[in-house]
């Protein structure tokens, strides 16, 4: 029976890692128009988004237009339109 268990487990656990990493991103354009470094959060159009710490965000991009990599709701990249 704890044979059983175990295998069970182990199947449940290697199963949910394998859906938490499923690397869908999408990518976001609009008017960068808010960066908060202190919360590490960005607002693109009227929704803000976490920053990743592979994420790098210059104060002079506020006000561009701007194209982010966004998965989870979390920022991986942003770059200004030129």
């Amino acid at each position: 029976m704890k044979s059983i268990l175990t295998t069970l487990a182990i199947v449940v656990g290697l199963s949910a890692s394998a859906f938490a990493g499923c690397g869908k991103t999408e990518d976001v354009t609009g008017k960068l128009k808010e960066f908060n470094a202190e919360k590490k959060e960005v607002t693109i159009g009227t929704k803000t988004y976490k920053l990743t710490p592979a994420a790098k965000v210059d104060e002079k991009m506020v006000g561009k237009q701007v194209t982010a990599k966004v998965g989870h709701n979390k920022v991986e990249s942003i770059e200004a339109k030129s």
